[in-house]
């Protein structure tokens, strides 16, 4: 008999670990049905026992341990996955059931409960034996450069008889991916990511697990689980990308857990990117990681960038008495003279990002939860919509403040920018953001579109960069400075990779419309000159003690305010060693909701001391509404 200890698979659970006796021998990293209160759930065993050795132990439980009846087990994911996983909870504060659920789709796990096939790979995989150690690469440069180097690194790993894992931030990268690299070795390479039918993603998991030959997998960060066990190099693909991290709780960042489950595999890990992240780079001046290839300081470009000063425009309209120009002289003459494809970078949704009244300067926001009110639609028949909660008002509202009717758009919303561009060409438009954009499908055939038409004008917020496949003469930034606007310690950072990226995306003309054309951003991404500004970055973290030289941790709670005043007061007294900061919720919020925040900054010289074990212990004691973020 054995006592397995295992722990619930599913988003927010609070149970970490559960135990439970058994007549099988069950391996972990398999999935169990166990018995929860009055019904069943999934769980993955952590570790197992023999019952025989801790008979004394579990004779002075005060409680009986349950028996899982007919377990059935199916080892879905392999041990190392199992311990990398223990790690990255620990990380952020959560359980190995949320990291899991993270790591694995619910396509693959529902579907092989009842599938005993994939047990006899694993096995048959777990005989190899792992030949190599845990190395940390990094590959800096153009998407182009780049691909010339994945490929000698597919090479080199198929030389070795060892199988390669690329992970990507999106479908459509995989996808586009996949046909870069199947030239010869198409039968060899695999492609997984959630837009793929549930029956699909099982068909090419099985197959995946079935082929003996070395395989390239082109995947999204759900598949990271995938047991191969030649596999002897993980590359994540666009490392900055936003959407390695997860945007709802737990908050898990791909790139630690993908580096803790690198080291477990004892295998290679590259982090790509044009420019890399902080951490990353940090990495490399500690010599945490080494260049795969030498990165150059500065990316070498043919394209001509150059910034509209948009101040003398604002003041020319504020003399006299008109509206401030949404397109500069200079971008409405590359519109008149366009040949070919173009794109132009809105930074927000909407008309304008906030309306204020012209009387009393207050902002107008939605009745039911106070977020600013965001403008949308046409001139003819405008709205506000709450982008938070979903609230439509009539624009022709007055102010809740003052009664006043002067309400005036600030910033350039994408919205705007349509409306400019229609003004100055007859040239077809198309529009890609969260409002015009809501469905895969929908955006596929504006990408396709855009992609098939000789002379168009594509306008899209951050969303559409991913997509920019098509040879596009001139790009146009509307608003660089509403990109740094965001309440992020990381937005210059995320601004300088976006338009670098943006740049190399673009064959002739960048332009750049923005009230700060001496930006350090600015003057780097016309030269090119990347290794300053890393410089420069690392120095500023370091010197205010900002990631990936500390660890910010911030719990938040929303209730009454009493409820949240009281609840935060318990906190602060339990964190009082370490600093707590405490601040409102950006938002205000009505209806009796009330929103604080903790803010701690834990910082170490050795960046490998967190997670601190009291600190952790502490955060894995919080009620479940409290909600933990950890950067």
């Amino acid at each position: 008999m054995y006592i397995v200890h295992v722990t619930p698979i599913g988003r927010n659970i609070g149970k970490d670990s559960l135990s439970y006796f058994t007549f099988k021998d069950i391996p972990i990293g398999s999935i169990v049905n166990v018995p929860i209160r009055k019904s069943e759930a999934p769980a993955l065993v952590l570790d197992k026992e023999d019952a025989n050795a801790i008979k004394s132990l579990l004779r002075t439980r005060g409680y009986s341990t349950k028996n899982i009846k007919d377990p059935n087990p199916v080892q879905l994911v392999s041990e190392e996955f199992v311990a990398a996983a223990r790690e990255t909870a620990n990380h952020f504060a959560t359980t190995i059931g949320n990291v899991f659920n993270s790591f694995l789709p619910a396509a693959i796990l529902k579907h092989e409960q009842q599938d005993s096939t994939a047990l006899s790979i694993e096995i048959n995989l777990n005989s190899q034996k792992r030949k190599n150690s845990y190395e940390m690469l990094t590959i800096q440069s153009a998407k182009k450069e780049r691909e010339t180097s994945y490929k000698t690194i597919l090479r080199g790993a198929l030389a070795r008889g060892e199988s390669t894992l690329i992970c990507v931030p999106n479908a459509h990268e995989a996808e586009k991916m996949k046909s870069l690299y199947s030239k010869g070795i198409d039968k060899y390479v695999f492609v997984l990511h959630s837009n793929m039918p549930a029956k699909e993603q099982r068909k090419v998991w099985h197959k995946i697990l079935a082929e003996v030959h070395p395989v390239l997998i082109i995947a999204t960060r759900s598949f990271l689980s995938i047991p191969r066990k030649d596999l002897g190099v993980i590359l994540v693909d666009s490392e900055g990308s936003n959407t390695y991290i997860g945007v709802t709780k737990p908050f898990i960042d791909t790139r630690v857990f993908v580096k803790k489950l690198a080291k477990q595999l004892g295998i290679k890990l590259i982090f790509a990117d044009t420019v890399l992240t902080m951490c990353t780079h940090k990495s490399l001046v500690e010599h945490d990681a080494m260049e795969f290839e030498r990165a150059s300081k500065r990316l070498r470009t043919k394209v001509k960038t150059s910034t509209v000063d948009m101040s003398k425009y604002t003041l020319k309209a504020k003399e006299e008495r008109k509206q401030y120009p949404i397109l500069s002289q200079e971008a409405q003459k590359e519109i008149k003279k366009l040949k070919g494809r173009m794109f132009i970078l809105a930074s927000r949704r909407g008309v304008a990002s906030q309306t204020v009244c012209g009387d009393c300067g207050i902002v107008v926001s939605c009745s039911r939860c106070s977020a600013p009110m965001v403008l949308h639609g046409k001139a003819s028949d405008r709205y506000f919509l709450c982008h938070r909660c979903g609230e439509n008002e009539d624009s022709k509202r007055v102010c809740t403040n003052c009664s006043g009717w002067r309400l005036n758009p600030l910033g350039i919303g994408i919205e705007r920018v349509e409306e400019a561009v229609r003004e100055a060409t007859d040239i077809p438009i198309l529009r890609i953001d969260s409002d015009s954009t809501k469905t895969t499908k929908k955006l596929g055939e504006v990408v396709t579109k855009f992609n098939n038409t000789e002379k168009c004008i594509l306008i899209g917020t951050t969303m559409a960069l991913p997509y920019l496949h098509a040879n596009i003469g001139t790009s146009i930034v509307a608003s660089f400075d509403a990109l740094l606007s965001t309440q992020n310690f990381s937005a210059e950072e995320q601004t300088f990779r976006m338009l670098l990226k943006l740049q190399e995306q673009t064959s002739a003309n960048l332009l750049i419309q923005t009230r700060t054309p001496n930006s350090k951003i600015l003057k780097s991404v016309k030269t090119g000159e990347v290794s300053n500004f890393v410089k420069s970055e690392l120095e500023l973290r370091k010197k205010f003690k900002y990631p990936p030289y500390a660890t910010f941790i911030k719990i938040s709670i929303t209730g009454s305010q009493d409820y949240t005043t009281r609840e935060m007061k318990k906190l602060i007294n339990v964190l009082r060693d370490y600093g707590p900061r405490v601040f409102h919720g950006f938002i205000p919020e009505k209806s009796g909701r009330f929103t604080l925040n903790a803010l701690l900054r834990y910082s170490s010289t050795n960046s490998e001391h967190w997670p601190d074990e009291k600190l952790l212990s502490i955060l894995h004691s919080l009620p479940s509404s409290f909600v933990v973020q950890i950067t």
